[in-house]
């Protein structure tokens, strides 16, 4: 996959989260994100620090799992990598 048809899908997901968590939740947490791949069912998202990996696992990655699925049309795991 190049790397402007992840980013677009990247962004299919972001707005997609934007539908269930507020503004400033998004663009604090998601926003610095980078799509690293998408290879079968499985997302990689470069996070910055490992206490932004652990908030995000904790509090966001369901929704994030959600949002991919929802845009890929299978069900989609997100892995975090520091």
């Amino acid at each position: 996959m190049e790397q402007h048809e992840l980013q677009d899908i990247w962004e299919n997901i972001l707005a997609e989260t934007r539908q269930s968590l507020s503004e400033a939740a998004c663009k604090q947490w998601f926003s610095p994100l980078v799509p690293l791949g998408l290879s079968q069912n499985q997302l990689v998202l470069g996070v910055s620090s490992d206490f932004a990996k652990e908030w995000i696992e904790t509090h966001f990655l369901t929704k994030l799992r959600e949002a991919a699925s929802a845009v890929t049309g299978i069900p989609c795991d997100v892995a975090l990598k520091v």
